[in-house]
């Protein structure tokens, strides 16, 4: 379908992304003390290349460009994991919250300066306003 219409494939489609978003956030929470920063930095940046390779290829067919614009969301809201985890390689995240709570301030800084830059790269490439869901 590439017309944006309230239909029920429609809505299964925004329904099955944020799914996935919020499998990736249950999987921060769950793995990040047991798998460390380099596994979870090669995990997170794998599933954001796929999701960005498979939206691109299915945004550049008219009949999938909801799909397509979908995915590519999902690979930009993977970001801040993946910042995350560089942070975690650099040793630049604390390992106790109560540790330095600066460092841990800037992080998150870094994590929404990313998102919103990949994002808005996103958003240059493909026109598709759900993409400015993980950039605000």
């Amino acid at each position: 379908e590439d017309q944006p219409r309230f239909r029920l494939v429609h809505v299964l489609y925004y329904f099955g992304a944020v799914i996935v978003i919020s499998a990736m956030a249950c999987f921060l929470v769950l793995t990040w003390d047991s798998l460390g920063g380099v596994a979870i930095f090669f995990i997170s940046t794998s599933y954001a290349s796929c999701f960005y390779f498979v939206g691109w290829r299915l945004w550049q067919k008219p009949l999938y460009r909801i799909a397509g614009g979908l995915c590519i969301t999902v690979a930009v809201s993977i970001t801040p994991l993946v910042i995350y985890a560089l942070l975690r390689m650099t040793k630049f995240w604390p390992l106790e919250e109560a540790e330095d709570y600066m460092r841990i301030r800037c992080g998150f800084l870094l994590m929404e300066v990313a998102t919103v830059l990949v994002g808005l790269c996103a958003l240059s490439q493909v026109k598709f306003p759900f993409l400015t869901c993980p950039i605000t």
